[in-house]
């Protein structure tokens, strides 16, 4: 006896029916193959083929707006059942990347992404010049962007915590006149090693975290490794202002004597 061919639903742009049509598609194409009911009947064809033929060109009519498995163009919402939507590269749960591609030049002609939450939107991408960053839509054009030497901009300011409430143990810095005179302000070029942060050649002026960690270890961190899998110390310089501020006053009561 002929195994029984499944009934095939109409697909419309519901994801749901689409989904269920191709399903039942490949219920169908199992059982011609013999992978599904009698091996022996994998030959015969129904006298209802013509409506699964109907609804084959039916699903491929509707397919026209969707993304293929080999690629493509696709137009539309990307749309998951869980939240977050999870991207992953082939069968990995925890490997995934997405690529944002463009051409040509300026602000029109972005390679990126758009956020909206109801009534607020904003960009992110990066332009053909190598400038980063986010902002547009709802706020200005560049927020904050990072041009391709590694500069960073914004439009408001940068602030770190620092509200007494959240502090325990405050106490003053003591001998900070003392920890300034330990380091040197210095003018530098950047050498080959510098080839991974895009600096070498480039005259810069900074100071030297070795010396600054003999004093102020706490705000010399480790950077990421580079390619050979060295790391190397950058300094919070940031932190030193409040050291700066102790030194002054220390050296103001210096200078009223």
């Amino acid at each position: 006896m002929a195994a029984k061919y499944p009934s095939i639903p109409d697909p419309t742009i519901d994801p749901a029916s689409l989904r269920d049509s191709v399903l039942a598609l490949k219920q169908a194409f199992e059982i011609m193959s013999g992978q599904r009911g009698d091996p022996s009947s994998a030959a015969v064809l129904p006298g209802d083929l013509s409506d699964t033929k109907s609804s084959i060109e039916t699903i491929n009519n509707s397919l026209g707006g969707f993304l293929p498995k080999s690629g493509g163009a696709m137009t539309g919402l990307l749309t998951g059942a869980t939240l977050p939507l999870a991207m992953a590269y082939d069968s990995g749960a925890t490997q995934g990347s997405f690529t944002a591609r463009s051409s040509g030049v300026g602000d029109a002609n972005l390679a990126g992404m758009t956020f909206l939450n109801d009534a607020y939107g904003m960009k992110m991408g990066v332009r053909a010049d190598g400038t980063f960053g986010w902002g547009g839509w709802s706020r200005s054009t560049w927020s904050f962007y990072q041009n391709h030497s590694g500069d960073v901009v914004m439009a408001g300011n940068w602030t770190a915590f620092s509200d007494p409430r959240l502090k325990t143990a405050v106490s003053r810095i003591g001998g900070a006149l003392g920890m300034i005179e330990k380091l040197d302000g210095v003018r530098f070029t950047w050498n080959d090693r510098s080839s991974f942060i895009a600096k070498v050649g480039e005259r810069d002026i900074g100071v030297l975290a070795d010396q600054v960690k003999a004093v102020l270890p706490e705000i010399v961190l480790r950077s990421i490794e580079d390619a050979e899998g060295n790391t190397y110390d950058t300094v919070a310089y940031e932190k030193l202002v409040p050291v700066l501020i102790e030194a002054i006053k220390e050296l103001a009561k210096l200078v009223k004597r």
